[in-house]
């Protein structure tokens, strides 16, 4: 407190930053947003003078700054002090405040003494660690009200319910309607939740579907006892399910534990599997295999030890007999020890430095000295305690395997740091620098990511890195795009594969296309980032765009380190654009929405964009908020030089697109389309541009011959001016190489324009007079062709289309069609037709039916032979040919190079056979013509769905997927998530099974569910697991389904309600044929023995299949059953899969039957022959009858 009452305000103005005299590696401060904004509103080199020495260093001060840069704006005497005062007095130190919350020396002194009465109220000692927490926690308006509440619910006194607030004042932060769900899904007596509210209050936080799904799923015990574990051990609901089943796998499997052993001992899963489980299972392991342990002491109780007495107990009485039992414990704990420990201290049991000696020897024989020696060592001090064998031979493996000098090894060890150290003695590492090294292309490139990443040297190939290669091959990334992606962030190949697996289902549900080239960064990115923290990030996006969760998706698809950004940097992007442009803050919203890239670029950088816009091109703010992309391009590379181009151009009267389009155009096509066709012209105009992209627009400019004589006024006399300096000699020049008859039929047209006095030309009268339209057929053409003056061409096309066959009827229907082929210039006209004649073999009346199919909209376009030429033989004749341009002509139009064979061989990749692409090309063309980007977008939405790319469906999804929008196909699976009342996981799950269904009305399936639920008699709970089982169900007739339940019912002799509820809970049996079912059926009972009754009860057994399961597995089981061996029945044999039934039935039987594994190959081939089993029968009478 004495810091406090020496210093005084002072009215001298506050000194400057300068005099603090910061290292310059601390100068970042100044340039971080937090501190910025700090600084642009007062000078804080006076908070800075009293916060670094209260904080204890710069770098916490910065750390506290970027969590609340409003402790740089708030007052010190009247503030941060009185605030520090009396959190201090709470016995809160400076530590505390920063590690909890440092917004809490800012708040406004009043808030910060309610808090502590409130805290105090909730009985939460001043001195225990839960006090913090509790000034941050409390709510004001509900404090009471929630312990009442809790009290009431739990029927426990007030003193109880403030011991568990207490411990975990958040406890206050859920709703009371969650509480009472809570409390009602744990299921328990009162006082047992009272106990487990008192052992960890913090049981009341998760959410209900975290709760409900551990109660169900975690242990695989029953409910009730699976509820009283959590009265037990109620901490194990917040460990995640990964760390579970890690810890349940391990004591299941290694230590030999029984899950009803763990149920009633849940306090084990509470301890650290890398710490205290695996390292203790080792040493105990060791003692019993010795036989050195004396006492029964079981697993578990060894986890209770401290680690002082865990040593004490089972390794110091054993050294003797064990040496190595010290060591094996030490490598166990080796990799999660803290990387901060003193070397000394790791090696405390080292008693001889006979080991050591050899070490050094053996690493002083790759060159190196003894400083690098020093460096290794301390580096990772228990390399000194591998075994100087195994360290040679890993150094023999190094040179002779993987081919590295000495002089790599010893760059090795010491470039890559305690990682490369550490996974040297741990184990071989020649194996995976064999495939490191050729995979990235060089040892230097592995030696920078061995630095970052010590699971590039550890991590198995077989089981880690290679499945992950294999994921991302599978996404479409090549071996190129892999490496580059693993040098940017090295832990995307060396984590789980199921966690890559997860993070690639995180980046598919934000939108991204796995053929895309987003998709390595997107997923790169999202494998750095938790679900947690990019959910609440976008939320926060959501809620300050005022953009759907779909539109956000959207936003981060293209944009992905939008998600890295800071809440603070896109508030004040988006209040420095509000500001600048002058217009409100939700429309600016409504612009980053559709263009979130510009929240990217500093404020600086937009500023001098901004600006640019306003006075030099002379757009309006408002221009610029509707084109708010224009700000992603750069100034000195596109801006500047393309209005310097556009500039010239109106000024010499060219009517060229405006500023904002121009900068759309890459650079070939802006310099083909504004400065090619203007160099005779304008001369100087690509030295302009060319100067303009240097940065030296102001020296050109001066240098044209027409620059400085422009009028100032600018309008009309300016166009005047250039028109004769520019425009007037080049027309003087063409003049002079036109031959007389040309000058003369130009002077004749324009004689015949400026002295005609004839009536005015009519389109919709010639459409009707001449080409035979009908009055409406002609008003709808003539709105197309309205800018048409003259009959002269109409009549010279007309007279070539004629001459294909065409009668006066047909001629009438290709014109209305397209009535635009009558403004193509007629010489185009003859020349593609005589294309389609001569190129690619089409008679007259093939190209008549080509137009009156469709091919007139694409005949007036561009020439349509190549694109015929090559489709024919694609699609195997004309006729499917035309059938395809009846469904869409844009096949004669699209690109072959850059569309049509872009999307085939996408297809192709995907599995697509040529039949298959032209199968579905006649029923959805548009996967053909479509953007090859769309079918990629189509292919991502098939594998989003969980369509197998070599599943019969999957070519079925992708063509429906081109017909349908994502946006309808989204409204769709919304419709069917609400009318079956299921989660949209569950209505991917039947979209995949039946890509078809995203094609039906609503009506269709809400009429087809009402009859589900009145014919079946299921609830709609029930309906909605009838169509997941089996989606296709809603594609069949109703006459359809009430068939198959009478054929159930007369086949199998049950009535018909009895049918209708197992239907209800196997539905796949209603797509299969009736005579599929009477073969399966008549087995069944003929052969294996089954009762009809049997049969209804195990109906699923129906959906097998006869020849490739149930004949195979019955034969099997038949001869076992022949041997004496009742392993299991029939119908559970169908369950198991291929490996689990050869695992089961045949590999335990091969000596005592060696013909077992041929007879049932033989089964599955379908070649089981009656003399088979007959031999194996009489073999097995034989063995029998010597036996006895």
């Amino acid at each position: 407190m004495s810091a406090y009452t020496n210093s005084s305000r002072s009215s001298a103005p506050p000194p400057p930053l300068w005099p603090l005299t910061l290292p310059a590696t601390h100068y970042p401060l100044s340039t971080s947003a937090p501190s910025a904004y700090g600084l642009r509103n007062c000078n804080i080199a006076s908070r800075l003078e009293f916060l670094i020495p209260l904080l204890g260093s710069y770098k916490v001060l910065l750390k506290t700054v970027k969590r609340s840069y409003r402790i740089l704006t708030s007052d010190i005497e009247e503030v941060i002090k009185p605030n520090f005062a009396q959190l201090q007095e709470c016995g809160l130190t400076v530590y505390d405040i920063v590690k909890t919350n440092p917004r809490l020396l800012s708040f406004n002194p009043e808030r910060i003494k309610r808090y502590v009465h409130h805290a105090d109220m909730l009985g939460v000692p001043c001195c225990s660690p839960a006090f913090r927490m509790a000034v941050c926690s409390t709510n004001e308006g509900s404090v009471t009200a929630r312990m009442e509440f809790l009290s009431r619910t739990l029927g426990c006194s007030m003193d109880n319910i403030l011991m568990a607030v207490g411990k975990r004042p958040t406890i206050l932060g859920p709703s009371m309607d969650n509480l009472r769900r809570k409390i009602e899904t744990l299921g328990c007596s009162m006082d047992n939740i009272l106990m487990a509210v008192g052992k960890r209050p913090t049981i009341l936080g998760p959410s209900m579907d975290n709760l409900r799904r551990k109660i169900e799923s975690t242990l695989g015990c029953s409910e009730d006892k699976l509820r009283a574990a959590v009265c037990i051990s109620p901490h194990i609901f917040y460990l995640s399910d990964k760390n579970l089943c890690r810890k349940i796998d391990f004591l299941i499997s290694e230590v030999g534990l029984e899950r009803e052993f763990i149920v009633e001992r849940p306090w084990v899963l509470g301890y650290s599997l890398e710490k205290r489980m695996v390292p203790r299972h080792s040493v105990m392991k060791i003692l019993r295999t010795m036989g050195l342990m004396k006492d029964a002491v079981d697993f578990s109780s060894s986890l209770v030890y401290s680690e002082k007495k865990f040593v004490a107990r089972y390794i110091d009485p054993y050294k003797q007999a064990a040496p190595t039992l010290a060591d094996s414990y030490a490598a166990a704990c080796a990799g999660k020890m803290p990387a901060h420990a003193h070397p000394s201290g790791k090696l405390a049991y080292l008693k001889s430095s006979s080991n050591p000696d050899a070490e050094l020897a053996l690493l002083s024989g790759v060159g190196l000295s003894r400083a690098d020696l020093a460096a290794v060592v301390a580096a990772d001090p228990m390399l000194l305690c591998a075994r100087p064998a195994n360290i040679a031979l890993r150094l023999h493996s190094l040179r002779d395997r993987v081919g590295l000098s000495d002089a790599d090894i010893a760059g090795f060890l010491l470039a890559g740091g305690a990682n490369a150290a550490q996974a040297f003695r741990g184990c071989d590492i020649a194996s995976r620098l064999e495939f490191w090294i050729p995979f990235l292309g060089s040892f230097e490139m592995l030696l920078k990511i061995v630095r970052s990443n010590y699971n590039v040297l550890t991590s198995d190939l077989e089981k880690v890195v290679k499945p992950n290669i294999a994921l991302l091959q599978e996404c479409g990334l090549t071996v190129c795009d892999i490496a580059k992606m693993f040098v940017s962030h090295s832990r995307v190949l060396t984590m789980n594969p199921k966690r890559m697996e997860a993070c690639m289902r995180r980046t598919d549900e934000l939108g991204v296309q796995r053929s895309s080239r987003q998709f390595k960064y997107v997923l790169s990115y999202v494998s750095r980032i938790t679900e947690g923290k990019a959910a609440a990030k976008m939320r926060f996006l959501s809620s300050i765009l005022g953009c759907s969760m779909d539109n956000i998706r959207g936003i981060v698809c293209r944009m992905p380190s939008i998600l890295g950004f800071s809440e603070e940097n896109i508030r004040s992007t988006i209040e420095f654009l509000t500001s600048t442009i002058g217009c409100s803050q939700d429309k600016i919203c409504a612009a980053l929405c559709k263009n979130p890239n510009v929240l990217g670029f500093s404020d600086e950088n937009l500023r001098h964009k901004i600006n640019f816009m306003i006075t030099e091109v002379g757009l309006e703010p408002e221009d610029i908020v509707e084109r708010l992309w224009v700000l992603t391009f750069s100034l000195e590379k596109r801006m500047v030089p393309r209005h310097s181009v556009i500039k010239i151009l109106r000024a010499m009267g060219k009517d060229v697109v405006d500023f904002s389009n121009s900068l759309i155009y890459s650079v070939e096509k802006f310099i083909a389309r504004y400065i090619d066709p203007y160099k005779q012209a304008a001369p100087t105009l690509a030295d302009t541009y060319a100067a303009a992209c240097a940065g030296k627009i102001k020296k050109y400019m001066q240098a044209l011959p027409f620059a400085g004589e422009i009028p100032a006024g600018g309008g009309g006399g300016a166009m005047l001016h250039l028109r004769q300096r520019l425009l007037l000699p080049v027309a003087c020049a063409a003049h002079l190489h036109t031959s007389f008859a040309s000058r003369s039929a130009v002077s004749l047209h324009l004689s015949r324009l400026l002295l005609s006095t004839a009536a005015p030309f009519s389109v919709e009268d010639y459409l009707a007079a001449t080409c035979s339209l009908t009055g409406d057929q002609a008003l709808k053409a003539s709105k197309k062709i309205s800018h048409l003056r003259s009959a002269a061409n109409p009549d010279a096309v007309l007279a070539h289309l004629s001459g294909v066959g065409l009668s006066r009827a047909e001629l009438a229907a290709v014109v209305a069609i397209e009535p635009q082929l009558l403004c193509v210039r007629a010489d185009n006209i003859a020349r593609r037709i005589a294309s389609l004649r001569d190129r690619v073999g089409l008679s007259d009346p093939q190209i008549g039916l080509l137009l009156r199919a469709g091919g007139a909209k694409a005949l007036c376009g561009c020439d349509i032979a190549p694109r015929v030429e090559f489709l024919i033989p694609f699609v195997g004749s004309f006729e499917m040919l035309l059938k395809m341009v009846k469904a869409c002509y844009r096949v004669l139009t699209a690109d072959i190079e850059k569309v049509i064979k872009p999307n085939i061989a996408a297809l192709q990749e995907c599995g697509l056979t040529v039949y298959d692409i032209v199968k579905m090309a006649s029923l959805a063309p548009r996967m053909l013509v479509c953007n090859p980007k769309q079918v990629e977008s189509s292919a991502r939405r098939a594998d989003e769905l969980g369509l197998h790319r070599s599943s019969g469906l999957f070519k079925y999804g992708v063509a429906i997927n081109c017909c349908i929008s994502e946006d309808k196909a989204a409204a769709k699976m919304r419709f069917l998530s609400s009318i079956l009342g299921c989660s949209m996981d569950k209505v991917r799950g039947i979209v995949c099974r039946t890509p078809a269904i995203l094609g039906y009305s609503e009506e269709n399936i809400g009429s087809k569910i009402e009859f589900l639920a009145s014919t079946l008699g299921c609830s709609m709970n029930n309906i909605c697991c009838v169509v997941y089982k089996s989606p296709p169900i809603l594609g069949l007739s109703e006459e359809n389904l009430c068939g198959k339940i009478e054929f159930f019912s007369s086949i199998l002799g049950c009535p018909q309600e009895k049918i209708c509820a197992v239907l209800c809970k196997h539905p796949k049996v209603i797509g299969l044929s009736n005579e599929n079912l009477c073969r399966k059926i008549n087995f069944m009972i003929a052969v294996v023995g089954l009762e009809p009754e049997d049969i209804v009860e195990r109906l699923w057994v129906l959906t097998f299949s006869l020849e490739k399961r149930m004949v195979p597995r019955h034969s099997v089981i038949k001869i076992l059953r022949a041997m004496g061996n009742d392993v299991v029945d029939f119908s559970n044999s169908l369950k198991y899969s291929e490996k689990k039934f050869i695992a089961r039935c045949i590999d335990p039987y091969k000596k005592a039957a060696p013909t077992l594994v041929d007879a049932y190959a033989a089964a599955c081939a379908g070649k089981m022959r009656a003399d088979v089993t007959r031999r194996w029968l009489s073999h097995l009478h034989l063995s029998s009858s010597s036996q006895n």
